[in-house]
């Protein structure tokens, strides 16, 4: 089953679903009319617009606490029952980014320009991560299920 379909649940906040709308609307300081035309020319322009927020948020790779929190607000989910220490988490994902970019080793370089972490630091950070991945789940998966056609 494909996943996009189930996000239909996504605008619970309904607050920020104008503020997208709004941002949407208005990209560069100047108002989009391709946007506008293509959702009020669409049949079912809330349809429309939920589908434009649908592809902004699965555009995006949940790779920084600001992402993964913006995802989640879209969902009404409050950010404390997604991660109680925001700073911490932003640390494990500056260790992430910093990994990922250690990826392209110099090898002419001592230890080829790669920091060290200590395998506790490691453990920990991972921990925090599948915490973190375990109560979105936990918070978004009963939204989904709610969306997920009822078979017969």
């Amino acid at each position: 089953m494909a996943f996009r379909p189930l996000l239909k649940n996504v605008a619970r906040n309904p607050g920020l679903f104008k503020q997208f709308i709004e941002r949407r609307l208005n990209r560069e300081e100047k108002l989009d009319n391709r946007f506008l035309a293509n959702v009020l020319g669409n049949i079912n322009p809330r349809q429309a617009l939920l589908k434009a927020l649908i592809d902004e948020l699965t555009s995006q790779s949940l790779q920084s606490v600001d992402q993964l929190l913006k995802t989640a607000a879209f969902f009404d989910i409050q950010s404390r029952k997604i991660c109680e220490d925001p700073h911490l988490l932003r640390r494990v994902f500056q260790m992430r980014n910093q990994i990922s970019h250690e990826m392209d080793v110099d090898l002419n370089q001592p230890n080829g320009n790669r920091r060290r972490r200590t395998k506790e630091q490691m453990i920990e950070a991972t921990t925090i991560l599948f915490q973190v991945s375990e109560n979105f789940l936990k918070e978004v998966d009963p939204l989904l299920e709610k969306s997920q056609p009822k078979s017969t």
